[in-house]
């Protein structure tokens, strides 16, 4: 489903509903009319409530309606994305809730760029110390570690805002790129790559994947293919997605 210049996640997926409320069982049929997108529950003194499904409310679940949901991922599940092309910059970012950390050597994928591992694939994965990983196939180094003492680790059930944003090169230079990870709107860490020619490629954006091996909660992912201002990725923890923002590619 394509929104504006931005392809809607929530709606590809369904959406997970951030409650823990599951209906009852095998309960007498519901007096408000639930649609097919709802079921009923019961409270304690016997008043009828329709439960929605991702992605509809209303009494009988017949609105759809995609605000207040999440990304849910138990490490089997993925978000497929459309082809978008290649590009040289990109911007990454999402609330996360990590539920579980992976084991040693066991990184979760958080976001791959295509199914395969080709020249400019990206991927992002967390590791089992809590730090987030930035791949680029074809970069040296291809993989950036962003391990530094100046900020913590993810911890789990607890949400974090990520932001990354990747420059093959800078002011026209080649080989010159960089990595910034910026956790809640502020810039914690830039990794840059080295200066010899050949050393950054552009990013294959081909067939891309959000979740996979990941397990918790994803919210508010958006992907653009140009590296933000650390002004605009200052704003982006407090402000909804309309998908109408300069090179939003996916959100």
């Amino acid at each position: 489903t394509i929104l504006t210049s931005g392809v809607d996640m929530k709606k590809i997926l369904g959406g997970a509903p951030l409650s823990d409320v599951q209906p009852k069982a095998n309960g007498p049929r519901c007096p408000l009319g639930c649609s097919a997108e709802g079921k009923c529950e019961f409270d304690a003194q016997g008043h009828p409530t329709c439960l929605c499904g991702p992605g509809f409310i209303g009494t009988g679940c017949q609105e759809e309606h995609y605000q207040g949901y999440a990304l849910l991922f138990n490490g089997k599940q993925s978000v497929d994305l459309p082809p978008m092309g290649t590009s040289s910059s990109l911007t990454i970012s999402f609330w996360m809730r990590a539920t579980k950390l992976p084991t040693t050597g066991d990184d979760q994928i958080v976001y791959r760029s295509t199914k395969e591992n080709v020249k400019g694939t990206v991927i992002i994965t967390l590791n089992s110390e809590g730090r987030l990983q930035f791949v680029v196939h074809g970069n040296k180094p291809s993989t950036a570690i962003f391990q530094s003492d100046k900020h913590s680790p993810i911890k789990t059930y607890e949400w974090h805002h990520i932001g990354i944003t990747y420059a093959k090169r800078h002011a026209g230079r080649v080989g010159t790129g960089s990595t910034t990870l910026y956790l809640h709107g502020t810039p914690v860490e830039t990794l840059g790559y080295s200066g010899a020619k050949g050393t950054t490629v552009d990013v294959n954006l081909r067939r891309g994947s959000i979740g996979s091996t990941f397990h918790g909660v994803l919210d508010e992912v958006a992907l653009f293919d140009r590296a933000n201002t650390p002004e605009e990725m200052k704003k982006r923890p407090y402000g909804r997605l309309s998908g109408k923002e300069a090179n939003i590619i996916a959100y």
